[in-house]
Parts: structure tokens; C-alpha cells; sequence
């Protein structure tokens, strides 16, 4: 019987501070356990060529690319120089390989949960129902793990590009943090400065990383709003000092979102303009916003059939009946949260999601997609009401309610790691865009996505199969005939045959990077690009010598060798002419010499020496046998200079 008075030993544990450490390490180990998959992902073809392995500016921090990050709003439509170096930083430790990537976005994703966990902890102490210390960490950890384990939650994390958005995240719940520890100190003061200096700060930072937070000031005015729970919570300033306040969000936050819509409006290097009044009405944007809000509540509540690609959006008619549908829907909980007397709550937490929500509406974007990453803060209220949904929960029920949530979440982890393969590669992604595609044209445009991600890396026999998925598909139409017509020109031809050995056209474009990053300087980087054409193309002698040359020349001289020795294989079909093997010989001699290894600068001249006098013509035989010579002379020095005691 002690068990449901609410004051008996099976909630006397709950009381106990410790639970609070330990639900936080439960949920850390639990989220990152269930993501643990991504760091054997790929890269995939969905921007992160275009925001990583592609990129032509992004390497570790330098002058030049902090100069390209900050005065370059056009590249991705966005201005977010913070997310352009979290992506360098990453790319200091990891390169081009994918694994430090999907590591960063798994680390921020745990980090994301324990800093829910912390939040949910302080709103369910400052405006929730009075319980239990330990009632109330159990209730914050729920909603975090719901955060955590959601399937929503997997394209961020098994994303290589999601890493924005983790980043953004974390920045935009420490200031969410700031601001709850500002509405607690107080009407003045020296803290309460530092605390808004610091909400001010982590705002500005989640912005500049990627504008998913730019609507928290619409919380933060929320928050103010809402009444504490307990009688003897600080004093709340006067409502002129806190609109003065909000300054502090308002002007990073216009002025991110009007850099945000010029370069919306200006970038056109991989993106299409925003579609004009004509093209696509007010009345259409508007209720396209009601469908996004409304798709959102349904994802979270039954994540069935997620998709990489949403096409439900590409036509939007206002009369259709979800569209209609999904306006009453609004209206009607905003004003039946407005009616209730106890529904206030409700409505603040509404009234969060809705603002949140906010930037993802499209309102400048025909067709729209309504990705899963965009709930990213948008799920924040939710968790916010399960968590308040526990609080009020007492005595035998609070078993009932432990049992039920434990279920639930391991349901949606299931659902997590079955939607986290999605990402595993680009044959993943699109495979299930074109599976949950509503759309035949969008079907066809990531089939020839897909033949083309595979011809260009040189995986011919992967290309032709695809090719011969889409004639499945569509058997009969003309864009199928013109894959195939392009395959074949590409030297893959649908029958096997006629396949050239050349250069696959990603090797070239990881070659020119190389070749450009090499010219400004940029070691890293061309030694990165040059390597990812290496795999591309490992047959290629022509890549192979390139990459020696450049190898030799930045004082890398054993790794220039192993690459000379693949370029003059007896395999190779295009090895380097034999005066420019002697060239590069040379080369590698001097930089073992510049390195104070004679012997091996030795050995390198004298193959030169011997190459030259097979190929006369070259007129290098007597500059080289005199390099030898010299080189022989400064050996000998040495190893007298060794022998004196």
C-alpha cells in the first residue's frame, strides 16, 4: 500500500539527487549506443559534394578561407561562416574521410541530448507541477531521450551535411539555457547582464552556423510570459526593460535573416531563383505553411515512411482537402488552447512550435521539401510536453507510466536505426527517395542522379545497373533512352562494351582541386583531393606521377617514390615519358637532399643518371652525372664528419 501514497519506500529512491547523474549518463550512453552505426556511413551525393568533397574553399583554418567563409553568403544561399569553420575544424582532423564527420555529428548529437535534459530539468522546476527531484530528472530524461530517439533525429546524425544543423543546435540550447538562468537572477544587476550577454552570444553563434534557431527570440518572449511555479522565484523585471533586452536577439537576428534572403535571392551557382508571386501565389505559400506545420505534428506522432526526398509539396493546391485540413487544424487548437483555463501551458508550447517552425515553411522555396532535419528545434515543445506530462503523475501510476515510456522509446530507437540506414550511402539514399517518391518525374531525376554518381566515380558495371532500374521503372520513356545514350558516351555502354580506360570524371575534378589548392599554397587540402582521385582512379599513371611531382616539391620524398614507382608499373597504361620520370627522379633526390638524407638523394640521382643515358636526347645525362658527383662528395663529408671522435 505504501507504494501508491506517494510517500513510501518505491518513491523515497526517486528523491535521491544521485538519479539526476544518472539519468544523464543513461541517456548520453543510450543515444550514442543507438547512433553508433554512422561512423562507418559514406559520404552521400545530397550536398555533401557540394558543402565538402567538392568544395573548392573548405580545408582547415587559414586567412583565405576564414576570408571566403565570412564575406561569402552566395555559396549556399545562407550566410553561415560559424557552420563553414565547424566544418574546417572537422576537416583539420579528418580530411576527406567521411569518419570524422559523422564522429563530430554524433558527439554534438549526445552533447544535444544532455543539454535538453538539462533544460527540460530547469522549465520542469520553474513552471511545471511541484514533485520529487528525482520524479522531475526522471520526466527531463524522458522527453530528452523522445528528442534523442526520435527517427526524425536520424537524418541530422547519419548526415555528413547535418553537422550544421547539430552544431546550430547546440549553440541555440545554450542559449536557450543563458536566457532561463537570465529570467532567474533577477530584475538587475551585474548577472543578470552576463547572463544576456552570454544568451545574446549563443544565439548569435547558432545563427552564423545555420539559421534554424533565428525564431528562438519568439521563446525567449514566451518564457517571459509564462508564470513561475513557485512564489518566491525572482522578481521579473519591468516589461520595458525586457523588451529593451530582446535587442540584444533582434538586431544579429535581422540582420542574419536579411544577408539569409539577399543571398537566397542572389545565389544561383547550384540553386534555382525563388519563384515569383506568378509562379507560385501568397495564397498557395500560405497554405503550404499550414500543410509544414501541420506534416510535422504527424511525423512526431507516427514516423512512418520518412523520406530523404518529400514530393507531397511539388503541387500545392489551397483547396485540396489537406491543405484545408491542415488550416483548420491550426486554427482550431490555437483557439481551443486560447479557451481552456489550464490549457495556458499548452498554448505557449504551441505557440514555440509554431515560431520554430517558422523558417521552414517555405515561403520562398517551389517545390519545397519538408525534410526531417528541419524539426530539429521545431520537436524541442514536444519534448518539453512529455516531460510535463509525467510531472503530475503520483503514487502506483507513476510504475504504469515508467513501463509505458520505456517501450515507447524503445520502439522509436528501432525506428531510429532502421531510418539511420537511409544515410548509410548515396545507393541508400536514393534508393529510398525513388521508393517513397509520389512524384514519376522526381523518380526519373534521382534515377539519372544516381547513374550519373556512379559513371562519374568510373563504377561502370554499378551505372549500368541502375540504368537498367530505371527501364524497369519507365521503359518507355525518352529521358530513360537518353541515360542510357549518355552512359554509352561516357564509355560504359549498356552492353559491356567499348569500355576506354580513362580518367573517371570525379578523379579529374578531384585532380584540378588538387592542382588549384596546390597553386595557393594549401598543402592539406591538395594532398587530400589528390589522394581522393587516387582512389577513383588507382590504375591511373598519369594521377600517380602528378601526385609524386607535387609530393616531391612539398618535402614529402618516400611518398613520392611509392607514387613513381606505381606510375611506371608495367600495367600503366599511360606511364610518364622517360624524360620526365628523370625529371621527377630528380626532383625526389632533391627533396631527401633538402631533407639531409644523402644516400637516399643518392640513390635517386644515380637512377636518373642511368635513365638519362638510355634516352640520350634529353641532354640532361652531364647536368645530372655532375649532381651525383656532388651529391657523392657532401655523402663523403658526412661519414667522415661521423668517424672524428
Amino acid at each position: 500500500m505504501t507504494a501508491t501514497t506517494g510517500t513510501g519506500p518505491a518513491n523515497s529512491a526517486i528523491r535521491s539527487p544521485r538519479l539526476v547523474w544518472l539519468f544523464a549518463l543513461l541517456i548520453a550512453v543510450v543515444a550514442l549506443w543507438n547512433c553508433r552505426s554512422v561512423l562507418a556511413f559514406e559520404f552521400v551525393a545530397r550536398d555533401d559534394d557540394i558543402n565538402i568533397y567538392y568544395n573548392p574553399h573548405l580545408g582547415p583554418p587559414s586567412a583565405p578561407g576564414l576570408t571566403w567563409m565570412f564575406t561569402d553568403p552566395t555559396y549556399m544561399r545562407r550566410y553561415v561562416p560559424i557552420g563553414w569553420l565547424t566544418f574546417s575544424v572537422v576537416y583539420y582532423f579528418s580530411g576527406l574521410s567521411p569518419v570524422g564527420y559523422h564522429a563530430a555529428n554524433l558527439v554534438l548529437h549526445v552533447s544535444n541530448t544532455l543539454l535538453l535534459y538539462i533544460l527540460l530539468g530547469m522549465l520542469c522546476r520553474r513552471f511545471g507541477h511541484k514533485t520529487e527531484p528525482g520524479w522531475r530528472a526522471l520526466a527531463a530524461a524522458a522527453g530528452a531521450a523522445f528528442w534523442a530517439l526520435h527517427p526524425l533525429r536520424a537524418e541530422t546524425i547519419g548526415w555528413s551535411s547535418g553537422l550544421l544543423y547539430g552544431a546550430a543546435g547546440f549553440w541555440a540550447l545554450g542559449s536557450l539555457l543563458a536566457y532561463l538562468r537570465l529570467q532567474g537572477s533577477g530584475p538587475a544587476g551585474r548577472l543578470r547582464m552576463l547572463w544576456l550577454v552570454l544568451a545574446s552570444l549563443c544565439y548569435t553563434m547558432s545563427i552564423l552556423t545555420y539559421p534554424i534557431g533565428i525564431m528562438l527570440v519568439a521563446a525567449f518572449v514566451l518564457i517571459d510570459v509564462a508564470r513561475p511555479l513557485h512564489r518566491e522565484a525572482p522578481e521579473r523585471p519591468p516589461w520595458r526593460r525586457l523588451v529593451i533586452e530582446k535587442l540584444a536577439f533582434i538586431v544579429p537576428g535581422a540582420a542574419i535573416l536579411i544577408v539569409t534572403l539577399l543571398a537566397r535571392f542572389e545565389a544561383s551557382a547550384f540553386w534555382p531563383r525563388p519563384p515569383t508571386a506568378e509562379e507560385f501565389s501568397w495564397v498557395q505559400r500560405a497554405a503550404q505553411a499550414f500543410g509544414v506545420w501541420v506534416h510535422y505534428v504527424g511525423a512526431t506522432a507516427w514516423p512512418d515512411a520518412l523520406t530523404p526526398g518529400p514530393t507531397w509539396l511539388f503541387k500545392v493546391n489551397p483547396f485540396d482537402p489537406v491543405f484545408v485540413g491542415s488550416a483548420l487544424s491550426v486554427v482550431g487548437v490555437t483557439l481551443l488552447a486560447t479557451q481552456i483555463r489550464s490549457g495556458r501551458k499548452c498554448l505557449w508550447l504551441w505557440l514555440a512550435y509554431l515560431g520554430l517552425l517558422a523558417p521552414f515553411l517555405g515561403f520562398t522555396e517551389h517545390p519545397h521539401f519538408a525534410s526531417d532535419r528541419y524539426s530539429y528545434l521545431s520537436c524541442l515543445p514536444i519534448s518539453v510536453a512529455v516531460a510535463g506530462g509525467l510531472l503530475p503523475i503520483q503514487g502506483f501510476a507513476r510504475a504504469v507510466a515508467i513501463v509505458v515510456v520505456v517501450i515507447w522509446l524503445a520502439g522509436l530507437a528501432v525506428l531510429q536505426r532502421a531510418q539511420l540506414r537511409t544515410w548509410e550511402s548515396t545507393d541508400t539514399v536514393l534508393a529510398r527517395t525513388i521508393e517513397r517518391s509520389r512524384d514519376h518525374d522526381y523518380s526519373l531525376h534521382n534515377y539519372s542522379l544516381w547513374m550519373s554518381y556512379h559513371a562519374n566515380a568510373g563504377r561502370r558495371e554499378e551505372a549500368r545497373d541502375v540504368l537498367r532500374k530505371a527501364e524497369r521503372f519507365a521503359p518507355d520513356d525518352p529521358r530513360v533512352l537518353m541515360m542510357a545514350r549518355e552512359l554509352t558516351s561516357r564509355g560504359g555502354s549498356a552492353t559491356g562494351r567499348g569500355e576506354d580506360i580513362t580518367l573517371p570524371p570525379a578523379a579529374k575534378l578531384h585532380a584540378k582541386l588538387a592542382q588549384d589548392f596546390s597553386r595557393t599554397g594549401r598543402v592539406m587540402e591538395a594532398q587530400e583531393h589528390f589522394a581522393a582521385a587516387r582512389r577513383l582512379a588507382p590504375d591511373s599513371a598519369t594521377l600517380a606521377y602528378n601526385w609524386a611531382v607535387w609530393c616531391a616539391v612539398t618535402g614529402e620524398p618516400v611518398r613520392s617514390l611509392n607514387l613513381y614507382h606505381h606510375a611506371i608499373g608495367a600495367t600503366a597504361p599511360d606511364r610518364p615519358a622517360p624524360t620526365a620520370r628523370v625529371k621527377l627522379l630528380l626532383l625526389i633526390s632533391d627533396a631527401f637532399a633538402a631533407r639531409g638524407e644523402p644516400t637516399p638523394a643518392l640513390r635517386a640521382a644515380e637512377a636518373a643518371l642511368r635513365l638519362a643515358r638510355v634516352v640520350p636526347e634529353s641532354g640532361l645525362a652531364d647536368s645530372i652525372e655532375a649532381q651525383v658527383e656532388r651529391i657523392r662528395g657532401d655523402t663523403r663529408l658526412r661519414t667522415s664528419a661521423r668517424r672524428l671522435p
